[in-house]
């Protein structure tokens, strides 16, 4: 095999990787992507990997809300917009393909962990759901 062919079919395994998890993040099934971030945090070896794994579970499990938290209830529709906002970021790390050489990616995953970290207080106090609502919507 060539490594033309070897590249090519690499890049095709790949981008069949990425369209499946767009149609899981397109179809709602958050579920099933959190499931897929579970090994990362049981596994990886890198905290940092680890820590971007577990805010995505939580950012999913709350997308999901199986105990109908009215807090979650409320801010589902700037959840959902989160994670489509983070979209690639998603794949970045169910792909492990993640890299830190470009500060575009150390700050988006700065920014996915300052969200999780809001929504886990809003979760708690309830204190400003409209306010963050609204700012999460604007991202």
């Amino acid at each position: 095999m060539s490594q033309d062919t070897e590249t090519n079919t690499i890049n095709e395994f790949d981008t069949t990787i990425n369209d499946r998890f767009l149609k899981y993040i397109k179809e709602k099934k958050y579920k099933e992507l959190g499931q897929l971030t579970v090994p990362i945090i049981l596994n990886s070896n890198n905290k940092i990997i680890k820590n971007i794994a577990y805010n995505f579970n939580i950012l999913l499990l709350y997308a999901v809300n199986q105990s109908n938290l009215p807090t979650l209830l409320f801010l589902s529709e700037a959840i959902e917009h989160v994670i489509e906002y983070f979209t690639n970021e998603l794949i970045q790390l169910l792909n492990n393909t993640i890299n830190f050489q470009t500060v575009e990616n150390e700050t988006n995953y700065l920014f996915l962990g300052d969200i999780v970290r809001i929504l886990k207080e809003q979760v708690l106090y309830k204190n400003n759901l409209e306010n963050i609502k609204n700012y999460l919507l604007k991202i």
